[in-house]
C-alpha cells in the first residue's frame, strides 16, 4: 500500500473511504476518512526511511522481498567492498533509527 500512497492513489469507492450518502446515525463523528491516518503513517514511515539513508532503503526492499534478503545483503556488500556482516549491522542500525523516528 505504501507505493500506492506515494503516487497519490487513494481509495475511490465510498465503502473504502468511509464516506457514504447515508446520514450518520451515531453520535460519534470522525471528520476525516478512515484512510487519512494511514496516509499520515505512510508519510511518517517514508520520512524515517529517507533519514536512515541507503540502509533504510535496503530494509524497505528486504521487507517487500524477504526471500531475497541474503542475496540483497551479499550483493550490497560486494558492491561496497565490505563484509556481509557490516551491511547487516548497518541495516540493523537503520532499523533502530527508523523505530526511534516512528516512536516520536
Amino acid at each position: 500500500m505504501l507505493p500506492m500512497l506515494r503516487q497519490g492513489e487513494f481509495p475511490k469507492e465510498s465503502k473504502e473511504t468511509g464516506y457514504t450518502d447515508n446520514p450518520i446515525r451515531t453520535k460519534r463523528f470522525k471528520p476525516d476518512a478512515y484512510f487519512v491516518s494511514t496516509v499520515i503513517q505512510a508519510a511518517t514511515l517514508d520520512k524515517a526511511i529517507e533519514k536512515a539513508g541507503l540502509y533504510g532503503v535496503l530494509l524497505e526492499y528486504a521487507c517487500i522481498f524477504p526471500e531475497d534478503y541474503s542475496l540483497l545483503v551479499q550483493h550490497t556488500a560486494n558492491c561496497m567492498k565490505v563484509r556481509y556482516q557490516t551491511v547487516e549491522r548497518n541495516m540493523n542500525k537503520a532499523l533502530r533509527k527508523i523505530q526511534e523516528e516512528l516512536d516520536r
